[in-house]
């Protein structure tokens, strides 16, 4: 026979527990068991109890809050602190991007000059970080930027305030014939004597180049001083002598020959030939394709030939004309 005594139970409640065969006739597992001692719980009639004693409400345990508040409020004022010393403090160590995390700043947050070089940990900034036309020659310090700086081509005439290169900026030889563009050096950009023999090709100055006034005598000319065919002209330095002038003129055939000449205009007797020339005439002054060959003075006359240089069938006339002077 169980002996049921222990699980008596308020008038109206549920029958008494009957325990499975061989189980604990003294646990029921419908009852509300009793809480552990020394803990917060409540009891088989539903009210609180704690060790202090049975209906009281537990004290909660606030401590952990507390603490979570005041470290809350140091490190809120340690980030204040920070910030403040960095814009007024040139001398503060770099600022390293690992350390902050996740918290970025700003422009709009930065004071004016609060970021300076010595704020900044070494190739902080690179051109991925630059906007265009941000850096200007008035934020570059003096010699800031070297030649290993500089890209190939990145310095360009059109980027080159005027005057901003010297002599002193630029290395002998530096400048080649490949670096000038065609007309960059006139006569005003080349120094006096700048230009010797040497550094003129063979045949490249002509008469439009060269200033008359500014030849020498030829040390080899021997009678270079001395014009003789213009003294006898004027007739003034030659014992005050009177010279008389006069043309010898010879011509060749009219016909359509391919070459004529040499056609001869000989001064004569008592005279001597200082000059002359030859001409070639078509057919009512019209031109024909003849070429002179030879024009010049041989013995006491003067000497012409000439030439077709296509077949035109047009008769043309060789003219030559010799200059005699006497007396």
């Amino acid at each position: 026979m169980v002996d049921d005594s222990h699980s008596e139970r308020p008038p109206g409640g549920e029958p008494p527990y009957e325990p499975p065969p061989g189980g604990d006739p003294y646990h029921d597992p419908t009852m509300p068991q009793p809480p552990i001692p020394g803990q917060y719980g409540r009891d088989p009639y539903g009210q609180y109890q704690q060790p202090g004693g049975q209906g009281a409400e537990p004290e909660r345990d606030r401590m952990p809050i507390v603490l979570g508040v005041i470290a809350l409020v140091i490190a809120l004022a340690s980030i204040v602190i920070g910030i403040a010393a960095l814009a007024s403090d040139d001398s503060a160590p770099a600022v390293d991007g690992a350390a902050v995390g996740q918290i970025t700043v700003g422009t709009d947050a930065i004071e004016d000059e609060a970021v300076t070089g010595a704020k900044l940990a070494p190739e902080a900034v690179g051109p991925g970080k630059l906007g265009t036309g941000a850096v200007t020659a008035e934020k570059l310090a003096e010699g800031a930027v070297g030649t290993d700086a500089i890209a190939d081509g990145a310095v360009t005439s059109d980027k080159l305030s005027e005057d901003a290169l010297g002599d002193s900026e630029i290395p002998d030889g530096s400048i080649t014939t490949e670096k000038l563009a065609e007309g960059a050096v006139e006569g005003p950009n080349i120094a006096p004597g700048a230009i010797g023999g040497g550094k003129v090709a063979d045949d490249s100055l002509g008469g439009q180049q060269i200033d008359e006034s500014t030849l020498s005598t030829v040390p080899a000319a021997e009678t270079a001083a001395v014009a003789e065919v213009a003294l006898a002209l004027e007739g003034g330095e030659n014992g005050g002598s009177s010279t008389t002038f006069e043309f010898a003129q010879a011509s060749s055939d009219g016909g359509p020959a391919a070459a004529k000449g040499p056609v001869l205009a000989e001064c004569p007797e008592g005279s001597q030939v200082v000059g002359g020339g030859a001409s070639i005439v078509g057919p009512e002054g019209t031109l024909v394709p003849v070429a002179l060959t030879a024009s010049t003075a041989t013995g006491n006359a003067w000497a012409g030939s000439a030439i077709a240089y296509a077949e035109s069938g047009a008769g043309w006339r060789l003219d030559v004309v010799a200059v005699c002077a006497s007396g």
